[in-house]
């Protein structure tokens, strides 16, 4: 999907690419799109409520990737949406990938969070949502609003391990 926003999105124009996740886990989708967008200027913020000792080395894990990668990456703990403006660097953003909480008044939450930092045109990308029976609530949510709704279709495959 990333790859296909790159091409689609941010082709061309050479322009850095300002990038915000709320939802980092064990940081594959952080260090993933750190490495798609790795241009000069760009950066990645990223948000995680690191509940537990597990998740807590997922952060560690990706600040450590991206520091040996020198990727500008910045994982900050906090609960979503209280902590998403203090997670950002400034400025606006691009792209977001939310990937929180997976249930309507968290992703309500977080995406109404991020909305105000996006940048006129920008692709918010929502996590699961068919996965975790969340599609009809997005598409209510977004048929009175000024955003466009896309659903990706591809590859599918068992999550057994929980990205």
């Amino acid at each position: 999907v990333f790859v296909r926003i790159k091409a689609v999105a941010f082709s061309g124009n050479g322009s850095p690419v300002r990038v915000f996740v709320i939802g980092n886990s064990f940081g594959f989708s952080a260090l993933f799109l750190g490495l798609l967008f790795r241009t000069k200027g760009s950066f990645l913020d990223a948000l995680d409520l690191e509940p537990d000792a597990c998740h807590r080395m997922g952060g560690w894990l990706t600040r450590a990737i991206a520091r040996a990668q020198d990727l500008n990456i910045s994982v900050t703990r906090g609960p979503s949406p209280q902590a998403v403006p203090s997670a950002m660097r400034g400025g606006s953003y691009d792209l977001a990938f939310i990937d929180g909480g997976h249930f309507e008044k968290q992703l309500q939450q977080d995406f109404e969070a991020v909305h105000p930092f996006m940048a006129a045109t920008s692709v918010i990308v929502l996590h699961d949502i068919v996965l975790v029976g969340l599609y009809d609530f997005v598409m209510r949510y977004f048929a009175a609003s000024a955003w466009e709704s896309h659903l990706p279709r591809g590859c599918t495959y068992k999550n057994i391990a929980g990205t």
